[in-house]
C-alpha cells in the first residue's frame, strides 16, 4: 500500500468527525496544524479515535510546526466535538525540537496542557549533554522538562574571565 500523506484535521473532517483543523493551545491561542505521514490510518468513530501504522523501516512521521516526531505505532483520540485530546506513539519513538533529541518506546501528548510524557527508557540528547530517566515530562508550551529517577551527562564550557582578569 502506498504510503498515506494527510493533514489530521481535514482528515477527520473529510471522515466526518468534525474536527477542527488546528487545536487549541490552553491559553486559547491556535496551535500549529499536524501533519501525518503513515502506511495506514483506521478511524474507530465509535472509541472517538484513530489509529496510524508505518511499516519496518518506514516510522510514521508527525510534523507540528517545526516539531518532529517519528514512531512506529500513533493513536489519535479526540472528544465528542472532534477536538484532539491525545497522541499517543508507540515504538522507537523520536522527537526532534530545534537541537533537542528525545528518545523512548512510548510517548503520550496531551494536546490541552500541550503536556509530552515519555515512557520505556526516555532519554534527552542537546549538544553533548544527555538526560536519561524513568519517566521524563516535557512541556512543550513552557520548554521545561522534568524528570523522574535522574541519570545526566552535562558537559560544562568555560566562561571568559571578564577584562580585567575577573570572572563576572
Amino acid at each position: 500500500m502506498s504510503r498515506l500523506s494527510l493533514h489530521l484535521g481535514l482528515a477527520l473532517l473529510l471522515l466526518g468527525l468534525g474536527a477542527p483543523a488546528r487545536a487549541e493551545a490552553p491559553a486559547g491561542r491556535a496551535l500549529p496544524a499536524v501533519r501525518i505521514v503513515a502506511e495506514t490510518m483506521k478511524v474507530k468513530g465509535a472509541e472517538n479515535r484513530a489509529v496510524f501504522t508505518g511499516k519496518p523501516g518506514k516510522p510514521i512521521q508527525v510534523t507540528r510546526g517545526e516539531d518532529r516526531l517519528d514512531c512506529a505505532r500513533l493513536v489519535v483520540s479526540y472528544d465528542a466535538s472532534g477536538a484532539v485530546e491525545t497522541f499517543v506513539a508507540e515504538g522507537s519513538v523520536h522527537m526532534v525540537r530545534k537541537a533537542r533529541h528525545l528518545r523512548s518506546e512510548r510517548a503520550e501528548l496531551d494536546n490541552r496542557k500541550n503536556l509530552l510524557t515519555l515512557t520505556g527508557d526516555p532519554v534527552m540528547e542537546e549538544g553533548k549533554n544527555l538526560v536519561r530517566g524513568e519517566v521524563m515530562r516535557y512541556d512543550l508550551e513552557r520548554d521545561e522538562v522534568e524528570v523522574q529517577q535522574v541519570e545526566a551527562r552535562v558537559e560544562l564550557e568555560r566562561v571568559a574571565p571578564a577584562e580585567g582578569g575577573k570572572r563576572p
